[in-house]
């Protein structure tokens, strides 16, 4: 008897401890579920007490909604360290898109240290979870910053088969950054096999869509020739401006060239000049010493 009723005792508690956990967890659900549905009604102030209940609950969407509030400024100053600390937590419990977001605040250096080992780590898990049926605009954007890192060779060892791996993924989902980044891999065959008919293709969506590097890539294929093309200097010219008037490098040095020479354009030294000035502000080294021949040979003939 004694032994039936320590069981019933057991089972009792058992059963107690159960329902609190469960009420606990449509508590944290509860929370979770009516500081999102405020979130998108734009009722910020009343989504951020049901949010933050939830995600001290541990909640993982409630953090990445945190997350975002802070980062955009729903509701609340702007504060990356607090958005970034949100994001962390939920990429920490195995959320895709924050796992994306600590990924590219540690490649921005916004809201916590700059460290593109963290990125690499970070972007790559994310990258782990896209779903290949459905990848969206946002995996995109993750997928061009592993492009970038493997070009650049940060946080990880450079290898521009992996950059145009990436790049060309994020291409197919009309990323117009990676359509360029694509189109100039195809161009110089560094990474994949060169393809000027495909570099074409690839240049001319990034261009549609206003990317400046896409128009430069427009611009040398008229100028030099490609992509079935013959060579078109008002074209090319044509590109390089649109390019260069948002402040593209590569197409002010163009531009530059070009009136240094008189290559299908009138001679007009002032105008190089002035395009070589504008390019040489990215501290690249062809343009900065390109600016400095430049100088020194006006001064030779003066």
């Amino acid at each position: 008897m004694k032994k039936n009723i320590s069981l019933i005792f057991f089972i009792f508690i058992s059963l107690f401890s159960l329902t609190g956990c469960q009420n606990e967890d449509n508590k944290e659900l509860t929370d979770e579920k009516t500081g999102i549905e405020y979130y998108k009604k734009g009722d910020y102030e009343k989504s951020l007490s049901f949010l933050k209940k939830a995600a001290d609950s541990g909640s993982i969407k409630a953090s990445r909604y945190l997350g975002k509030m802070y980062q955009y400024g729903k509701g609340v100053d702007k504060d990356y360290p607090l958005s970034f600390k949100w994001y962390l937590n939920a990429a920490e419990k195995g959320d895709k898109e924050s796992s994306g977001m600590v990924g590219a605040s540690y490649y921005l250096g916004q809201g916590v240290k700059q460290d593109y080992k963290e990125s690499f780590r970070w972007l790559l898990k994310a990258s782990e979870k896209i779903d290949e049926k459905k990848p969206t605009e946002r995996d995109g954007k993750l997928m061009l910053l592993l492009a970038n890192l493997y070009f650049t060779g940060k946080g990880t060892l450079q290898d521009f088969s992996e950059s145009a791996k990436w790049a060309r993924r994020a291409a197919e989902l009309g990323n117009s950054e990676s359509q360029a980044m694509l189109a100039f891999f195809l161009y110089s065959g560094q990474g994949i096999l060169q393809n000027r008919t495909e570099t074409k293709i690839w240049a001319e969506k990034s261009a549609g869509q206003g990317d400046s590097l896409g128009q430069v890539i427009m611009g040398m294929l008229y100028q030099y020739g490609g992509g079935t093309d013959e060579p078109d200097m008002k074209k090319a010219i044509d590109w390089y401006e649109k390019s260069a008037e948002k402040g593209n490098p590569i197409a002010q040095y163009q531009l530059a060239t070009l009136y240094e020479n008189g290559n299908g354009l009138p001679k007009d030294l002032e105008k190089a000049k002035y395009y070589y000035e504008q390019s040489a502000k990215s501290q690249s080294e062809i343009p900065v010493k390109a600016l400095a021949e430049f100088k020194a040979k006006q001064k030779r003939q003066n």
